[in-house]
Order: structure tokens, then sequence, then C-alpha cells
């Protein structure tokens, strides 16, 4: 019987590991069985007692209770209990007072253990010393950092150029010189898993310290395919201002307007709302506006080097990585129309995510289409707004398709257009009248177009029956229309679509003849059967079609000459309503009152009615109401009865020149580039946080205005005197041989072109980041992975090369070759140009 139950036991124990460890995230512990783990002397009670922390911590639960009980623990002999003990002390080292007091009492232990034989054991005592933020003990940390910036893992340097920010900010500068110092010695570094840790650690400590960062350019560049996918969303970035201070504008000529329209080959996408099969595409020519020429404007070789070695980049999985490629080429480059292509069809490739995602990837469209819509003109159809989408990215597409529109897509975008309008989300709505206003002040030609349509719109919506959302349609048509006839809609006098008489007319009639529940009626009661749904209050129609009916008065006071004939009636009727009107209705009847009267002085009735209205809002509630009725009086050159003193001549003065200051003609708005013109919208860098913000964020770093003078390509080259070439540590040709014949380090030369290495870095470029990617994030369970993985391919890799040599020696490789180089051809291959590396996209 005893030997049954053992058997049982063993089995359930067996069942239970090999479950694996989810129990610890379902199960709740008893604190005290912990602190009984922590304290036993087994080894296998203490990883116990440490997962069940290390549970809590994942599910958000405060386990700062038993840092006591932990710390005891960094003795431990096992690695297994001293990573997780060293993983809890990373995170609760600072929490308090009590965790600080604690900590430093053992900062002994973990001096000890930065000279342990395990990677893992080194990196994790020197974060837990640098979290600790306690200022009398910069200087154990200083030493730290500068003894494991020599290390010979990879993986302890990378925690050193982490370690780098924190000692800066707890010093609040003191050590600024020293962290510098620790930053060069790391850049000059080769292996990549540091190199991307120490750009992030220059980027936070010595943004603007250069002199330190000239000799590592050109390694940065050839190393860039082969960092972990987040460090190279840094470098990127570092590149990106750096080529701003070391090289002139290239293109500094560059049209502002579009040019000559040329023909480009678009994407047209077939494909059914709802369905799962794939895309059937085809393409057609279309003519778009260029303004830049084929080849674009010659570069610097080291100016050039950035740009190509990014090129490969744009095919990585991470949306990050190619936003921020894109940025580079678009803030740095002067890519000719084969290149541009190639990056906007890299953008709309990570389209295809999540929406999150989609609205950054979209955001940073907007900013780019705004300048050079060309890049974006053959993919016009993936920016169609489908059903799936979320409203924050219909927005944004709204405003992509207003971008691009040029005189050959033009039509097929205000027949989208019209299909949106059509839609039963009536926000939505509005803002395709929006955007479809946008496109004819852009393209004048379709502007009567347009303005039959939103005219056709607005009637449909003004119903006996109108609910809120069908007001808010009628609203935004009549600011629509109210811009299209300021632009000069419907003046054509050959062939006309629409006359702006007809319109003006249909508007009046619209305002001066509600419909008993439409959107232009005064009538509460409209929003009654809205109110019953049980839902959030909504507000009266006389709120929500004010913005229709100010619209309607100000074009009626605009266009005064078309209603001439009813201007009488329509102030008349419009003064009896003005006691029950929202304050923005009532300053447009004040105004069409006011230019009535100004227009046609010799009706007297104009002039009774004007003097009602002034008297109204005179004693309004609203004080801005009040202030203007004053203004408009005294602009009148008419006395207000009961003031003690009058200047009779300012008033005979002001009374002559009422015409020019009331009737005088007015600029059309501008509405192409939205509410904000472009001089007043701040420029961010594209993909940043700010430029989804709209305003500057703390540690946002703008990118510098472009040098006058190009720096001396001499100050790139490595102290030594030796150009880094691809390779741990390797070096190759010189820096006079570098000046004598630059073709051969940039890649541009004939005699040996880097087209084919660079397309076999991007075919690496896959597999080299599903072991780099686990090393992006500055997770503990990530960088212990990936130091596992490198600590444990150690031998494997040696075995590898130690069978290979006897087969690299039979093959005899061609004596020109250089085996550390990965970015020379074969001396076999064909010469090639750059142009040959974007057709590989």
């Amino acid at each position: 019987m005893n030997v049954n139950m053992q058997q049982a036991t063993q089995a359930a124990k067996k069942m239970a590991d090999a479950g694996g460890d989810s129990h610890f995230l379902e199960e709740q512990m008893n604190p005290t069985r912990i602190k009984q783990y922590l304290d036993s002397g087994k080894d296998y009670d203490k990883v116990k007692g440490m997962k069940w922390l290390l549970a809590m911590m994942s599910k958000g639960r405060d386990a700062s209770e038993f840092f006591s009980d932990v710390v005891k623990n960094v003795v431990a002999k096992s690695v297994e209990v001293k990573k997780m003990v060293y993983m809890y002390l990373s995170h609760y080292c600072d929490f308090n007072h009590q965790c600080r007091e604690l900590a430093l009492l053992s900062i002994n232990s973990f001096q000890k253990d930065l000279a342990a034989s395990n990677q893992l054991v080194r990196a994790m005592a020197l974060r837990v010393m640098t979290s600790i933020r306690v200022p009398d003990v910069i200087q154990i940390q200083l030493l730290a950092v500068k003894k494991c910036a020599g290390d010979s893992s990879p993986y302890v340097r990378k925690c050193a150029a982490n370690a780098i920010a924190k000692l800066v900010s707890l010093s609040d500068g003191a050590e600024q010189e020293s962290c510098d110092q620790f930053v060069a010695t790391l850049l000059n570094d080769t292996s990549p898993m540091v190199l991307g840790s120490a750009v992030t650690a220059f980027a936070e400590v010595c943004p603007q310290n250069w002199a330190i960062f000239h000799p590592n350019y050109r390694k940065l560049c050839q190393l860039l395919a082969d960092c972990d996918e987040w460090a190279q969303i840094t470098i990127l970035g570092v590149l990106a201002r750096y080529l701003r201070t070391q090289f002139t504008d290239p293109s500094p000529d560059k049209p502002q307007t579009k040019g000559e329209p040329q023909r480009v080959v678009r994407r047209k996408v077939k494909k059914a709302f709802y369905s799962d099969d794939e895309d059937e595409s085809e393409e057609e020519e279309v003519v778009v506006e260029d303004p830049w020429d084929d080849d674009g404007p010659a570069l610097e070789d080291d100016h050039k080097l950035a740009l190509t070695s990014s090129l490969p980049l744009l095919k990585s999985r991470n949306s990050g990585v190619v936003l921020a490629v894109c940025s580079l080429h678009y803030h740095c480059g002067a890519p000719s129309n084969e290149e541009r292509e190639t990056i906007g069809r890299a953008l709309v490739r990570i389209l295809r995510n999540r929406p999150e995602i989609q609205y950054v990837v979209l955001k940073s469209i907007a900013v780019m289409a705004s300048e050079r819509p060309q890049m974006f003109a053959p993919f016009l159809r993936d920016f169609f707004v489908k059903g799936t989408d979320a409203k924050f990215n219909r927005e944004i597409k709204l405003e992509i398709l207003v971008r691009l529109a040029t005189p050959d897509s033009v039509e097929e975008i205000l027949r989208e257009l019209q299909t949106y309008c059509r839609g039963t989300e009536k926000d939505f709505v509005c803002d395709a009248c929006t955007a479809a206003a946008r496109v004819a002040d852009s393209r004048p030609e379709c502007a009567d177009d347009v303005l039959r349509g939103l005219l056709d719109l607005a009637r449909s919506h003004d119903r006996d029956e109108c609910r809120s959302v069908d007001a808010s349609v009628v609203s935004a048509s009549l600011v629509a229309i109210r811009q299209l006839l300021q632009q000069g809609a419907g003046t054509a006098t050959e062939d006309p679509v629409i006359v702006r008489r007809d319109v003006v007319r249909q508007v009046a009639k619209m305002l001066l003849k509600p419909k008993l529940k439409g959107a232009f009626s005064t009538n509460p009661a409209v929003e009654e059967d809205e109110g019953r749904r049980g839902g959030a209050p909504v507000p009266t129609a006389s709120g929500r079609g004010a913005s229709a009916r100010a619209s309607a008065c100000f074009i009626l006071g605009e266009f005064r000459d078309d209603v001439a004939d009813l201007l009488p009636d329509a102030v008349r009727l419009l003064a009896s309503r003005f006691s029950a009107e929202v304050v923005e209705v009532k300053q447009q009847i004040l105004n069409l009152a006011v230019k009535a009267a100004t227009a046609y002085p010799a009706n007297s009735d104009l002039d009774s009615l004007l003097r009602y209205i002034l008297e109204l809002a005179r004693f309004d509630t609203d004080h801005d109401l009040r202030d203007r009725g004053r203004y408009l009086t005294a602009t009148l050159g008419l006395s207000v009865p009961g003031s003690e003193t009058t200047d009779e001549t300012a008033l005979a003065q002001l009374k002559a020149n009422k015409h020019s200051l009331i009737l005088s003609e007015k600029q059309p708005p501008s509405t192409r580039h939205g509410t904000v013109a472009p001089e007043g919208v701040p420029q961010f860098t594209v993909g940043s946080l700010s430029s989804m913000m709209g305003h500057e964020v703390d540690g946002y770093l703008p990118l510098e205005p472009w040098a006058t003078e190009p720096s001396d390509p001499s100050i790139r080259n490595p102290p030594n005197g030796s150009v880094f070439r691809a390779g741990a540590g390797q070096t190759g040709i010189s820096s006079e041989e570098v000046a004598a014949n630059p073709g051969a380090f940039y890649g541009n030369d004939e005699s040996e072109s880097s087209t084919e290495s660079s397309s076999s870095g991007s075919e690496s470029d896959d597999s080299d980041s599903d072991a780099s990617s686990s090393e992006g994030s500055d997770s503990d369970e990530s960088e212990e992975s990936s130091a596992d993985a490198s600590s444990a391919s150690d031998s494997d890799e040696s075995e590898e090369e130690s069978s290979s040599s006897g087969e690299e020696e039979a093959k005899a490789p061609p004596p020109a070759a250089d085996p550390f180089d990965m970015f020379a051809a074969p001396s076999s291959a064909p010469a090639t140009s750059n142009d040959d590396i974007l057709k590989m996209f």
C-alpha cells in the first residue's frame, strides 16, 4: 500500500513538472510559506519561492515585503536561484528607502559577482548596482561600469551601455565627462549587440558630441543590418541627425510647388469587400505631378553610404524599422523616382497591421504626402476607407486622399468620397463632405461638380423628421458650400454646371422656410425621439443645426446681390427668431442685418430692422454679442441712446467710411492644407512621438538644419588609420586608399560592386533578426535568453569553424576577395549600380 502511494506521489510530481510553471500564476500562496521557501537550505525550495514572487510581480502585485528575505539569497551558489534573485532585486532595489538601505548592505556581494564566471551573473550584478539611486555610491557604480565596459562578454558590455544613462541622471551631470568616455569606449566595439545599446546611450547622454561619433560612422552604417530591430531604430534616428549636421542639403533649390506632370504606373487591386481570397492586381499608367527629376541630385560618398546601407531594412518585419528608414530618406535623402516609389511601397506594405500601427504609419504618410505626393500616387487605392477601419484611421485616410488629388486621380477620388457620403455613419459623412470641399479647393476645375453634389446632399438630409445626425450632415454641407462659394465656385460663364445665384436662393429657401422638424428648425421637439433611447443626452436641433443656419446667414449677407429681392423679408423673419437662437447664429443674423442696411441705404425697412436687432443684441445675455453690438453701432455712426457723452465728429467719420469697413472684399478661405496653414504647423521628425501628438514631448531631439559646409571626410576615419570593414575587429583598406579610390569602399566602383553583398546581407537579415530580436527589449527574460544562447553556442560555433576550415582551404578562394568584407562582390560578379539594389524590393 505504501509503495503504491509513493508511486502515485511521484507520478503526480512528474505530471506537475510536465505541466510547467503555469500553476504559479493561477494559484495563491501564503506569504509565510513563501518566506519558509526562501529561508530553506535547499535550492529547490528557494527556486520555488522565487517563482512565486516573480509570478506575483507579473500579475502586478506588490512583493516588496519579501525584500529582506530575497536579498539574503544573493550569496546562493545556484545560478538559477541567483538569476531570479537579481531579477527581483533589479525591480525593487529602488522601491522605497528601506529597500535601498538593504540593497546597500549587500553591495559587497554585488561587487564580488562582477567577477563571477557566468556572464549572466556579472550582468545582473551590474544592473542591480546601477539601479540603486543613492548618490553616495556613485563612484562605486562608475568603477563597476568601467570594469564591465571592458568585459569579454558582449552581453555584459551591453548591460554596461544600458547603465550609463542611469548614472548621468543620478549624478545630475556631475559625472558627464566620465560617462562620455564610457560611451566612446563602447562605440568603438565591434559587436552589433553592444553597438545598439552604445548608440542608445549616446543619444541619451551626449547627443551633440559628434567628435566621438565620427570614427564609428562608417562602421555603424555597415553593421546596421546586423543589429537588433530596436537598436536599428535608434541608430537610424541618430544617423538622420548626423547627416543633417555634417552634410549640405542635396537639393537646396527643390521646388515647393508641384511642377510638370509625369506618367507613373499605379497598382489597382480587385478584391471583394469581405473576400478572403488573394488580391488580384493589375497596373495602369496615370499622370502625377512630379517636380523632381529621375535620378535626383548627386550625394557625397559618406552621405550615400548611410542611405544605401539602410535600404535593405525596408524588408524588415518590424514596422518601426521600416518607418525609421523611410524617415531617414525623407529628411536626409534626395532620392530618385524609383527610390521614392520603393519607400512608398514599403510604407504601404506595413499598413496591413494592427489599427494602432496603421495610425502611426498613416500619420507619417500624411506628412510625407503633403510635400511629396508622387511617392504614394501609385498606391492610391490602398488609402480607400474600408468598413473595418477604425475611426481614427478613417480620418487620416481622408486627409491622404485630399493630398493625393491630381488631375488624373481627382475624378476617382471624388467618386470614392461620393460613396462615403451615402454611408450610414453620419460623422464620417461629415468628414467626407469636408474632404470633398478640400479636393475642390486644390482642383478648382471640379469645384462646380462638388458644389452641386453638396447642395443635393444637404437637401436630401433636411427632412421633415430630421434627426440630430442628419442635422450635422446638413451643417457640414452648408459649411463646405460657403467655403466653395467664397472660392469662386458657380461663376463659370461657359457651360456652367451650376450657377451661384441658384445655390444662394436654394440656401435662402431652406433657411427662411424651414421644415417643421428639419435641420433649420429651432423647435426643440426635434430631439425628443433621440432622447427616448435612454442613452446620453442629445443636444437640441438648435444646437446641432446652428452651423447650418449660421452658414446660410453668412451666404445671404456675402452674396446679397443674388437675393436682393428677398433681403427685407429674410431679415424680418430672422429678427423674429433672434431671441430663440444660439449665440453663433445671432452673430450672423446681426452681420446680415448690418450688411443689408449698408448695401441698400434707401430701404427704410432694413434700417428699422437693423436698429431693432442692435437693440436686442445690446441687452443679450452673452457678453461677446453685447460687445459686438456696441462695436457695430459705433461703426455705423449711430449714437447709443442714453449716452452722456457722444463725439459727433467721430461718429460722422465712421459713418462716412462704413462701406469700406463692412462691405470690403474678403480673402477666400484656403482649406487645401486643413484647418491650419502649413507655416503654422510645427515640423517634427516623421514617425516620432512628437509628430503623433502634434507637440514636442519630453526627450524629443529635433532635426538640426542642414550644414552650410560639408565636413571633412577624414574625420570619419578610425584613429588607428584603418577603415573598418565588416567582421569582428577586422580592418581592411587604409584611409589613404579610401582617399585615392573611394568607390572601392562605398560600393560604387565599377571594378568592385557592392550590390551582391548588400543583397546577401538583406537575405540573411531575416535569420539574423530571429536571433537578435530577443536582444531588442530591456526585459530581464529576453536578455537572459539571448545571453544563454550566446554562451551555449560558443562550443558549437568553434566546432563548426574547425570542421569547415578544411573545406574552405580546399576551395581556394580568389586572392582579391576579402573574407571579412561583407560589402565586396566576388571577382566574377558583374558590376551593378545602386538602381539594381532598388529592383530587389
